[in-house]
């Protein structure tokens, strides 16, 4: 289960809301993002105690501005899904990524995903991309032309990619560099 505290800044720092989501212990949010109707939109990953099987999904909870749970949904597939973060678009989608294992791009290697989002939690498009190897997303953000820019590992190198709002790629590059140093 997840815990979500909101803190205000004022003197006394006390807490606007506390609240409770999720279903398992085995949860983790990687991505708190404020929605453009006051809410909140979180994003993790259920079910992490076994990535050997395809438990693992995509969780994402919609709350009111009061933390008031409004929706929840898991997005996942016959592989073990994992969130590594999230940004909301200029056009009101949300952008997840993560990765993914046993692809059908790659059925033997982890593989990095992202999944566009409506505001009603509608799957738009989803892609997966990826290099010979493990690929893995560490960090990502949304670029000007409303397009993201993921960096990430491939293999034992440093890479850097990005994909246009429609989920194309527009270009990748491998850097000579352990991955260790991107998420600085």
């Amino acid at each position: 289960a997840i815990l979500l505290s909101l803190l205000t800044c004022t003197a006394d720092a006390a807490s606007r809301f506390q609240k409770l989501y999720g279903d398992s212990l085995d949860e983790d949010i990687v991505s708190i993002i404020r929605t453009n109707d006051g809410g909140y939109c979180l994003v993790g990953t259920t079910d992490l105690s076994d990535l050997s099987s395809s438990k693992a999904d995509i969780a994402v909870y919609r709350t009111n501005e009061f933390g008031d749970l409004t929706t929840s949904y898991r997005i996942g597939d016959n592989f073990p899904n994992i969130a590594t973060g999230a940004v909301l678009m200029n056009d009101g989608t949300f952008m997840i990524c993560g990765k993914t294992f046993g692809s059908i791009n790659d059925p033997t290697d982890w593989e990095i995903f992202v999944i566009n989002l409506d505001d009603g939690g509608n799957i738009l498009w989803e892609n997966t991309y990826g290099m010979v190897g493990n690929d893995e997303p560490i960090k990502m953000m949304m670029t000007d032309d409303g397009g993201i820019v993921i960096a990430g590992a491939t293999g034992q190198k440093s890479m850097l990619m990005k994909i246009d709002g429609f989920g194309q790629s527009v270009w990748s590059t491998v850097i000579d560099s352990t991955p260790n140093n991107l998420g600085s």
